[in-house]
């Protein structure tokens, strides 16, 4: 999951000049993704190393990544 994240954020950046700032998710995708990072104590610390705001939502098929003037963390 996590490496499908990177993936999916550098694809973004490449075709639109910026780095994505939020990351939907549905909570399946979430709860591999928290195992992938599990290292991490916390789900703050996660979203601080992603560096991104994670947005859970029923309907996501897959995660995809975009980006907010006003959402997340990224510059």
């Amino acid at each position: 999951m996590l490496s499908y994240v990177c993936r999916i954020a550098s694809e973004f950046e490449r075709r639109h000049g910026v780095v994505p700032n939020l990351l939907y998710l549905n909570h399946q995708h979430f709860e591999q993704l928290k195992l992938a990072l599990d290292g991490l104590r916390t789900t703050r610390q996660m979203f601080e190393h992603l560096n991104m705001q994670v947005v859970i939502q029923r309907d996501v098929v897959h995660p995809k990544v975009a980006r907010s003037a006003t959402g997340g963390r990224a510059g």
